[in-house]
């Protein structure tokens, strides 16, 4: 079982932790799979401090754009250079993407990352086929649940997350979501979602 997004917290080999800003990223450096992320919440645009990392090894991530959070065209220029030197160094990445889902689709296509994951997707079914369509994947977790698409959207392949600090309980609830995954689909779902993600990561 493996944790497509999650975030520091007990040490584990098995999770993908993204950070939001390059600040967090040192905090984070003994985790075997670990991101240098810079997204608005992350309240930093140190590309300067986020290539350094990226330099060393970390994926991108998490990235991206947030439209709960002012000024669209800041966040899309900082996004598109962060995807950008994620591009140049051929790092995975982990992209934040709440809303403006256009926008999204749009710098992807122009920046054409080679392997990067959609976390904690609720949009809609035809966007997310256009971001597999583009060589994406979308990771899904628990609060995935309450979107709309969600029952067309788990038809698709994904990846599995939980968005929480590792540890016990971020454990237990990736099982039971993988697990109600796996009644609903009628297949091995932690099974599926672990050996997708170390694809990615294998690159």
């Amino acid at each position: 079982m493996f944790d497509a997004h999650a975030h520091r917290g007990a040490f584990t080999e098995n999770a993908l932790i993204a950070t939001a800003s390059p600040a967090e990223a040192e905090e984070v450096s003994l985790f075997p799979y670990r991101g240098v992320g810079l997204i608005p919440e992350g309240g930093s645009s140190d590309l300067e401090l986020y290539e350094e990392y990226l330099a060393k090894g970390y994926a991108a991530g998490e990235i991206g754009i947030d439209r709960r959070y002012p000024e669209r065209e800041g966040q899309t220029a900082l996004f598109r250079r962060a995807l950008s030197l994620a591009v140049s160094y051929d790092r995975l990445v982990t992209i934040h993407a709440v809303g403006w889902y256009d926008t999204l689709l749009s710098v992807i296509r122009d920046e054409r990352p080679r392997r990067f994951i959609v976390h904690g997707y609720t949009g809609s079914l035809e966007t997310a086929k256009e971001i597999i369509r583009l060589g994406g994947t979308i990771s899904i977790g628990p609060r995935s649940e309450g979107a709309k698409s969600f029952r067309d959207i788990i038809r698709l392949p994904f990846v599995t997350e939980t968005d929480m600090r590792t540890g016990e309980e971020q454990e237990r609830e990736l099982a039971l979501f993988n697990a109600r995954l796996s009644d609903i689909l009628g297949r091995d779902i932690g099974s599926e979602s672990e050996m997708r993600i170390r694809e990615l990561i294998d690159g």
